[in-house]
């Protein structure tokens, strides 16, 4: 058998509800907060309208036991989107749009399926499949047969108001004869520091003013033209000249690393202005995104600034910029923890509606592993680990473990002529020859012949 799949549905492994939910099927199926429950013997589906009533639903699974995410896969719970299906890996389910009767209507059905995957295509259950479905559901007049979201800005005088229902209004397209759907924001309470703010003249962040310098956009962009030509300052190697190239012929994640002074900025510098990509730069901490001439990466992704859970990941109301990314530049990665590079990769794959690694964007990540490592107290990486994380640097991400990645070392130093000089920090970069270098240094900045003692 199999399950409708409508709108926004949320998958449960019925073993995983007999096993590991508080109270059983009995305590589960009193709190489907809807009439959309439907089941058979593997599986149990309960549809939303609404990401946020999603989550809220989520949430209350796994505070009964059952494991929504490990890993960057669905474990018990699989959240499937009607139209994309599951939104993001799944190794338990399979889905497809079916024929139901003799009609030729389709209608997405899910079942489970755990045997090995093969490269395209789908599991096809050997016998006739039955879908099961809510009680009293009927095509005619079903999501599958009208279902269509629409933004709140995309309304139109062609539509007519009908109803709510939770948190989406409901619409008619008189030029279709059918009903749309349109989320409906829920208005957020002022906190007493807005209220203060607001009393004391305070003006609230520019999002799209942040998102135009992110991008390097102004408010009215000029033509677009392919001719770019890079800054005269800007010295050309032959590695700023492959690290273009690649990017240029789509390698999905590049990661770019080398010693102090070796132009890891200046190379950010200098593909902004020879690629014709959409780009945005980000990096884990304000100072490095002021120095980069991007954003933070909370702020890019409106991450809260801790261990994120999952229902930390969100739909963003305006997703233009996303949907229009091309290329996600990360500066001082070396500081990025493993689940906020999990984070990002969920994040696009959910605002660009693609399950491609990070939503099809282009990955480039810019740091040396030798400096400033992720900062990560022992309470934080106990949670990590317990997650199954090897360590709490962005390449023990999920989401990187079968990323196809293209390491690239910066080799010139630029920042300092005198080779002696180069070699001693690079040796103290490395911990190699500690003491000659202590001692190197002190000759060259303390000269014994110079200090004079003056005992009254």
């Amino acid at each position: 058998m199999a399950v409708l799949v409508e709108a926004i549905s949320v998958v449960v492994r019925r073993d995983a509800i007999d096993t590991r939910f508080s109270g059983g099927w009995r305590q589960f199926v009193s709190i489907v907060p809807n009439a959309t429950l439907c089941t058979d013997d593997d599986l149990a589906r309960v549809g939303f309208m609404s990401p946020s009533d999603v989550q809220t639903f989520v949430r209350r699974l796994e505070k009964s036991g059952l494991t929504c995410i490990d890993r960057g896969k669905f474990v018990d719970i699989a959240i499937v989107d009607q139209l994309h299906g599951p939104t993001m890996p799944v190794d338990w389910l399979e889905i497809a749009h079916l024929k139901i009767g003799d009609s030729g209507n389709k209608v997405a059905a899910c079942w489970l399926f755990e045997g090995p995957r093969i490269a395209a295509g789908i599991h096809m259950p050997e016998t006739r499949i039955t879908i099961a479905t809510p009680p009293g559901w009927r095509y005619a007049g079903s999501l599958s047969a009208n279902f269509k979201f629409v933004a709140k800005e995309e309304i139109s005088d062609k539509m007519k108001f009908l109803r709510h229902e939770g948190s989406t209004d409901i619409y008619l397209d008189l030029s279709t004869g059918k009903e749309v759907y349109v989320a409906r924001a829920k208005k957020p309470q002022m906190s007493l520091l807005d209220k203060c703010k607001r009393l004391l003249g305070i003006r609230p962040v520019n999002v799209g003013e942040l998102n135009r310098r992110a991008t390097r956009e102004v408010e009215k962009p000029k033509q677009k033209t392919n001719d770019k030509t890079q800054p005269d300052e800007i010295v050309i190697t032959k590695e700023y000249e492959k690290i273009r190239e690649k990017l240029e012929e789509g390698f999905p994640v590049i990661f770019v690393t080398g010693k102090a002074g070796t132009g890891k900025s200046t190379l950010i510098s200098y593909l902004r202005s020879v690629l014709d990509k959409r780009l945005v730069v980000v990096a884990p901490t304000g100072v490095a995104a002021l120095n980069a001439g991007g954003v933070t990466i909370n702020s890019f992704c409106q991450f809260p600034p801790r261990i994120l859970e999952e229902t930390d990941i969100r739909l963003v109301y305006d997703r233009k910029l996303y949907q229009k990314l091309e290329l996600l530049i990360i500066d001082e990665v070396s500081m990025v923890r493993c689940d906020l590079l999990d984070g990002i990769d969920r994040f696009l794959r959910m605002n660009r509606e693609n399950n491609k690694p990070f939503g099809g964007v282009q990955l480039l990540l810019i740091g040396d592993l030798f400096q400033l490592p992720p900062v990560v107290n022992q309470p934080a990486w106990d949670v990590l680990r317990a997650r199954g994380y090897d360590s709490p640097y962005f390449f023990s991400s999920f989401c990187l473990q079968e990323a196809s990645l293209l390491p690239i070392e910066l080799t010139t130093v630029y920042k300092q002529k005198d080779q002696s000089f180069v070699d001693l920090l690079n040796r103290i970069r490395i911990g190699e020859d500690l003491d000659f270098v202590i001692n190197e240094v002190n000759r060259k900045c303390f000269l014994q012949d110079d200090f004079q003692t003056d005992i009254t």
